[in-house]
């Protein structure tokens, strides 16, 4: 039995809440999100709003999540971030910082 794409994202946002928590992160998931960020996280120094890419088999383009991220009015110590994985596969691919307020 296969998953739906939305099972396969969400799946993939809590992996990287889990991964969040275990660094001393607090973090939520924006659930049914359809805008910029799937994943926010903060702690006492930062916030770090986090769009998750999950694929099954060739890695997509993400230069419209790109865009989007690099137009978002950060608050002070703040990042706009990607994070995307290959289901199946152990960590990450890549987690890019696009954008970071200090």
């Amino acid at each position: 039995m296969t998953s739906s794409g939305y099972a396969r994202g969400r799946d993939s946002e809590y992996r990287a809440i889990n991964e969040l928590h275990d660094a001393g992160w607090e973090a939520t998931r924006n659930a049914g999100s359809h805008g910029v960020a799937d994943v926010f996280a903060w702690n006492e120094h930062a916030i770090r709003f986090i769009q998750v890419k999950t694929w099954l088999t060739r890695k997509p383009s993400h230069a419209s999540d790109i865009a989007r991220l690099k137009l978002l009015r950060l608050p002070p110590n703040a990042s706009a971030e990607i994070w995307g994985r290959r289901m199946g596969q152990k960590g990450w691919e890549f987690q890019t910082v696009v954008k970071e307020r200090q």
